[in-house]
């Protein structure tokens, strides 16, 4: 019997499960009821006392994995800032006025917060409800007079089966131990996803019920290729899957060589292999030693967890730390993207019915102009400390990015006027996710200096399917003819007015995909950090007439189906 679930870290394990499942918060409230006929202090006060020691804990666990784990310091940081919210505190020290329990009045609170957030459309407004959860379990287990649990100390190497996991949860995980991890809830998103990845931990999400199949000590074996769970093989099964196991691993470290060395087709043809940059820490700065620049820097973190808008200053003297980190490299800085699937508390957006079609990215820059202009002018300010380029996302015509270069081009003689350094050399380019514009590309390519292609965007629009949603998930289909031809549309009006253009969605980052997109004339590729190694190794061994072709094939396929099966055959055959 076996299960199947999401693949959200590649790799395969072959050990003994390890079922994780920490108390419940009926497990906490019920030893707070107890506790309470022994505490003579005040609930208010009990109240103060374990926000107090959360925050204090959450410090010590930031300390411990910040130099480490940027992903889950970062996790931790929005953790702290939840024992820090006001409004939150303040209606649970409402609900103890009016007499409610402290462990219950704790709990409702947290639990109308986490059903809003569960109930978002958009997917990462839905993760947040996982860092609630973990807050609310860490002040009842506090107030329960609980210790800490974790997965920091774990006797021998194991997979370890759990609902979900949250933070608390993998602070100082036993990476030695750990194998793989296998949990019955989550997405690609969702911190264990997340966590597993940066780890390179072997990692399946949404294998339903799988906990009550597995017992610890079994022997299990878990194939995060194919997203696949075996509980309780035969020895052949598991000898086979060992082997399988240690091919694997080999190959990982023959591609992880492939990170640092330039990327040239068998031909010769240069491809520049970029970063996508989504947040300021050492590890994604340490980029800069193996990428041929930031192919996107989404300047949309800044806004995120936060109920003030940055100002100018704090823009300014982030954008000028990436510049110099990357020096003579490009930096490709993405105005700011906000709306759809990105909601931020410090703007009070209003709601509306459908947020990707409606005012989002530039649209809301121009009804918002001096929140536009103030990035502008912080952006521009940094542009001297290295080579920046500036692009404005969601780009619906030819007359939007003319605006939008206006009002760029007005701060930037503001600033000469001023006395303050600019540099001469920006380019300013734009995002190409709404389908007119790939319709459109030759005439933007007579306008704009640069492209590039969000395929994560440009996707939803052409296929008329929200990304976020996971019931119609199955009708996003990123590999669809109709996406290749849209792609090769806008990729050749660029080349032949002599602009370069790039693509900065999930396709970037594909290592079945990237072989076409050279194909359709592009000549830059902007991805995750993990993913530069396996698109190099994969670009390194193909030639660009061979690119073509492919390219050529796919525009000509007949469904989504089809194109995966040339874009497999041809990694395939390039393997061998």
């Amino acid at each position: 019997m076996e299960y199947i679930g999401l693949s959200v870290s590649k790799g395969i394990a072959v050990e003994q499960a390890y079922l994780y499942a920490p108390l419940t918060p009926g497990d906490y409230l019920k030893r707070i009821q107890e506790n309470n006929k022994e505490i003579h202090q005040s609930a208010q006060e009990c109240f103060a006392d374990a926000l107090r020691q959360a925050k204090e804990e959450l410090n010590r666990l930031l300390e411990r994995v910040a130099g480490h784990s940027p992903e889950q310091a970062k996790i931790l940081s929005a953790h702290i800032e939840i024992t820090e919210d006001e409004a939150m505190a303040e209606d649970i020290r409402l609900a103890l006025e009016e007499g409610q329990p402290l462990g219950e009045a704790v709990a409702a609170v947290f639990d109308t917060y986490i059903r809003m957030f569960s109930q978002s459309k958009e997917e990462r407004i839905r993760e947040r409800a996982a860092d609630l959860t973990d807050v609310r379990n860490r002040l009842l287990r506090i107030l329960a007079g609980l210790p800490e649990q974790d997965l920091s100390a774990l006797p021998a190497p194991c997979v370890v089966f759990a609902n979900d996991l949250l933070p608390a949860d993998t602070a100082g995980i036993d990476r030695r131990n750990v194998k793989a991890i296998v949990t019955e809830i989550g997405g690609e998103t969702s911190h264990t996803s997340i966590i597993a990845r940066s780890y390179g931990i072997p990692c399946i999400v949404g294998v339903t019920d799988i906990c009550k199949k597995i017992t610890s000590g079994m022997l299990v074996i878990v194939d995060a290729v194919a997203g696949r769970v075996i509980p309780g093989p035969t020895p052949e099964v598991a000898e086979e899957y060992r082997t399988r196991r240690d091919t694997l691993l080999r190959q990982k470290e023959r591609t992880e060589a492939c990170r640092s060395l330039p990327c040239r087709l068998l031909d010769g043809t240069a491809v520049d292999i970029c970063v996508n940059l989504a947040q300021i820490t050492p590890e994604a700065l340490s980029a800069a030693e193996y990428a041929d620049g930031v192919g996107l820097f989404r300047t949309e973190f800044l806004y995120m967890g936060r109920t003030a808008q940055p100002g100018e200053e704090e823009q300014f003297v982030t954008y000028r730390r990436v510049l110099e980190e990357f020096g003579s490299k490009p930096v490709v800085l993405r105005t700011l993207d906000i709306g759809g699937d990105k909601q931020v508390e410090c703007l009070r957006l209003p709601r509306e019915q459908n947020p990707f079609l409606g005012e989002r990215a530039l649209r809301l820059c121009f009804a918002q102009p001096e929140l536009f202009r103030t990035q502008l002018r912080a952006a521009l300010r940094a542009s001297v400390y290295g080579t920046l380029w500036i692009m404005f996302p969601m780009v619906g015509s030819v007359e939007d990015f003319a605006r939008a270069r206006a009002m760029l081009l007005e701060e930037k003689e503001a600033l000469v006027a001023a006395g303050v350094p600019v540099a001469e050399n920006i380019r300013i380019g734009a995002m190409i996710e709404i389908p007119a514009m790939a319709l459109a590309a030759d005439a933007l390519a007579q306008t704009a200096d640069f492209a590039s292609v969000g395929s994560n965007d440009l996707t939803q629009y052409l296929l008329a399917v929200d990304r976020t949603e996971p019931m119609v998930a199955k009708y996003c289909q990123k590999y669809h003819p109709a996406v290749w031809r849209c792609i090769a549309m806008a990729s050749e009006a660029f080349v032949r007015a002599g602009k370069p253009i790039s693509i900065c969605g999930e396709l970037g980052g594909d290592a079945l995909a990237a072989p076409a997109l050279i194909g359709c004339g592009m000549r830059k590729l902007s991805m995750s950090g993990g993913a530069v190694a396996e698109v190099k190794e994969t670009l390194m061994r193909r030639s660009l007439a061979e690119c073509e072709t492919l390219s050529r094939a796919l525009c000509a396929a007949q469904s989504a189906g089809a194109a995966e099966e040339l874009l497999k055959a041809f990694y395939a055959k390039g393997e061998n």
